[in-house]
């Protein structure tokens, strides 16, 4: 079924079984009245709505949740790889992601590779803007040595490289002090 905000309604309903406790609350509340019609109006709607609208609320409910697992925020994936030219004797790696409300202007991000399951930093940078179309620039200002290798590939928007690398919106307080401090990152 389509992921739509309806059809997200109807298999949560679905899932807890909304439409046969309905059924059966509606016949229950008719079998009530009918053996008893001397009851009033009002336990006859209570009777028939109470049901109805606990269900209604559990199926929202489940709704609720599904929707938040599924629209929560997930690291963007990288989209391409470029070397950014900073003066003669300068350049540094730029890269494009996908759009995400985990980052923001400025912030600083960690470069991991996933090197068969295991994440590698192979760099620090910053986000340097967020396009209108939401997608993400970040720089690579301050490169791992030891996989400096790693960094020229996706400087040359190597795909097998490009399809690897992760990018977190945060990076550890031992590598933000050293930045600070202006020790050398390794």
């Amino acid at each position: 079924m389509k992921e739509s905000f309806w059809g997200l309604v109807w298999q949560s309903f679905d899932k807890v079984q909304g439409i046969i406790f309905g059924i059966f609350s509606l016949i229950f509340a008719i079998i009530l009245w009918n053996l008893s019609p001397d009851w009033r109006i009002e336990v006859f709607w209570v009777i028939l709505v109470f049901p109805i609208l606990f269900f209604i609320s559990i199926a929202f409910g489940n709704l609720a949740y599904r929707l938040y697992k599924t629209q929560k925020n997930k690291l963007p994936k990288v989209l391409l790889g470029k070397e950014l030219e900073m003066s003669d004797e300068e350049s540094k790696t730029i890269c494009l992601l996908g759009s995400s409300d985990l980052f923001s202007h400025n912030c600083v991000v960690s470069i991991y590779f996933n090197n068969q399951g295991f994440e590698q930093l192979v760099g620090i940078g910053i986000v340097q803007n967020i396009q209108e179309d939401g997608k993400i620039q970040i720089i690579i200002n301050y490169p791992i040595p030891s996989h400096k290798d790693i960094i020229e590939k996706i400087s040359q928007n190597e795909g097998e490289t490009i399809k690897n690398l992760i990018i977190k919106p945060h990076t550890s307080l031992e590598y933000l002090a050293k930045l600070i401090t202006g020790g050398q990152i390794d």
